[in-house]
């Protein structure tokens, strides 16, 4: 009679934990918490933002180059006019 019943407990634990496992799918479903198209959409977001926070970054050290660059030619152009004005005097 006690094997019978312990029999009887285990198989009632098995259909409850499928049952459980059966609510779990259910729950991360497309009509449950998490959709699956939403977490694609974020990532696919969160990639897109990387991807532009970076061409941006890269963007702004161009332009730091450049406008260093830019002074760097006006400093010597400047001191080329002043050593060539003090050369005509």
């Amino acid at each position: 009679m006690l094997r019978v019943d312990g029999f009887a407990d285990l198989e009632g634990r098995v259909l409850q934990s499928f049952e459980s496992f059966f609510n779990l799918l259910s729950v991360l479903r497309d009509d449950g918490l998490v959709e699956g198209r939403n977490v694609a959409l974020d990532l696919v977001l969160n990639v897109l933002r990387d991807a532009c926070s970076v061409l941006l970054d890269l963007l702004l050290r161009v332009i730091d180059v450049l406008v260093s660059l830019v002074l760097q030619v006006d400093d010597l152009l400047g001191s080329l006019v002043r050593l060539l004005g003090g050369l005509s005097l």
